[in-house]
């Protein structure tokens, strides 16, 4: 097992799109990912998996996973849930995963 830390300038991106933190190694390799925030000395874990569980993990990364990461990355974990996809109106793999999909226009003129 090895650690990673990001680059300063890497942050404001990982910020931007949390998503991004859970496809940035092989599929099946991440474990866990911890936050520092400004002026402490405390880590704080953010997403932790063990084998196919998923412990812990934060609402905005939950929130900003799409369809197409889980089933590409998180394939063989419990973040993969085809309900969870429709309960929540997802109809491609660029929808969200786990936040309420609206539908596209063209579906409502219909």
């Amino acid at each position: 097992m090895s650690c990673s830390e990001a680059r300063p300038f890497d942050n404001e991106h990982y910020q931007k799109c949390p998503e991004s933190l859970m496809t940035a190694y092989k599929p099946g390799s991440l474990q866990t990912i911890e936050f520092q925030p400004e002026g402490t000395d405390h880590w704080l874990t953010v997403f932790a998996r063990k084998g196919k569980k998923i412990c812990v993990i934060d609402r905005t990364i939950l929130e900003s996973l799409t369809v197409g990461t889980i089933n590409t990355y998180w394939l063989n974990t419990e973040l993969y849930d085809q309900a969870a996809y429709s309960r929540n109106g997802a109809r491609t793999w660029a929808d969200k995963a786990y936040v309420k999909n609206q539908p596209q226009a063209a579906e409502k003129a219909a």
